[in-house]
């Protein structure tokens, strides 16, 4: 019925199943918890013997509904979403949008989801809580550019995933030190590295941070990675993997 409820458990793949036909219009709801995932409406009927996978991955609008600037009250519920997710084990979050939203902090324009996590990790130091250090795996999915002082001691990152970023500001990755990988998907093409420190102590309190570039970024003149050595963009690195 329209109206019934159904709980599933999940397998030990995290897959679980609904078996039925529904109508146009009909909606699922996801969670884990109390924190909902996804809320999916179906488009059209669906065909008998069939199955249907639902991405429930957090995802996160990182403009905020199309906004270019943001307030600290949208930056404290931020905080408290990616709280909810992180405690609840949803530690996969996308972000979307190529141009995020941005906070004045400090005298620099910040997205507000970076941000967000760097609060974060204050607020846990505060309440004395580690346990959340390189917990959570952020891929960025739109933005080709990490702005100056983006990701700044934001520990409770494990990994960040940039599929389509090109250019990093200065002090970009600075004392992420739970970071255990960082991977670039695209050819990077420029990196201000005014200050000496823009993958400043990546992976400190872990023996270093893993770096994965794009097959084609040894043919950048200036920024070849020298795998023989780790070494890329004067940083040395743990490890570093042309995919």
């Amino acid at each position: 019925k329209a109206t019934e409820a159904y709980t599933l458990t999940a397998d030990e793949k995290g897959n679980a199943y609904l078996y039925g036909i529904f109508a146009e219009g009909a909606t699922v709801t996801v969670k884990k918890g109390s924190v909902t995932l996804t809320d999916y409406t179906f488009k059209q009927d669906t065909e008998a013997n069939t199955s249907y996978a639902l991405d429930a991955r957090p995802v996160i609008d990182g403009t905020l509904g199309g906004k270019t600037e943001t307030t600290e009250e949208e930056l404290a519920a931020m905080v408290e979403l990616l709280k909810s997710y992180i405690e609840n084990g949803l530690t996969t979050i996308i972000v979307t949008g190529s141009q995020p939203a941005l906070l004045l902090k400090d005298g620099y324009l910040i997205p507000v989801v970076s941000l967000a996590f760097e609060q974060l990790t204050y607020a846990y130091q505060d309440e004395k809580i580690d346990s959340y250090w390189g917990a959570v795996d952020l891929i960025y999915q739109d933005v080709t550019e990490i702005v100056e002082y983006e990701f700044y001691v934001c520990d409770v990152l494990k990994s960040i995933t940039l599929p389509k970023v090109t250019t990093v500001g200065d002090r970009g990755f600075w004392a992420c030190y739970y970071l255990e990988t960082l991977t670039f998907g695209s050819v990077v093409t420029a990196i201000n590295d005014n200050s000496g420190e823009v993958f400043y102590d990546l992976g400190y309190q872990i023996g270093g941070c893993h770096l994965v570039l794009n097959k084609d970024q040894g043919n950048v003149e200036g920024l070849a990675p020298d795998l023989a050595n780790n070494t890329w963009a004067g940083y040395k690195w743990k490890s570093i993997t042309l995919k």
